[in-house]
């Protein structure tokens, strides 16, 4: 299940597609599923097109700039998951279709 922090900042990522003319991402539990896994077996994630480590105050924003890439910014993608979580630093990852 998606928490605030993760569903902001797939809004943060949106908004850097829209200002590119591109539609925003609908959120899939399916990728949120993917992404988490990714931190557990990262060679069978194959959908996640980026991940980061960062301190814990980085906002939503700051997040959605560290998982931006090329495949973000493509057109067909039309679903996409967020997932981060904590330990001694804020993990994140974004998989899309």
């Amino acid at each position: 299940m998606a928490g605030q922090w993760e569903l902001d900042t797939l809004s943060a990522i949106n908004e850097t597609r829209n200002s590119l003319g591109l539609p925003s991402l609908e959120w899939s539990d399916e990728l949120e599923f993917e992404a988490r896994r990714f931190w557990s077996r990262p060679s069978s994630a194959l959908r996640v097109v980026k991940a980061c480590d960062c301190p814990h105050w980085t906002s939503p924003k700051a997040l959605a700039e560290l998982l931006w890439c090329e495949e973000l910014a493509r057109y067909f993608v039309q679903r996409a998951a967020v997932v981060i979580f904590n330990d001694d630093v804020t993990h994140c990852a974004v998989a899309s279709d």
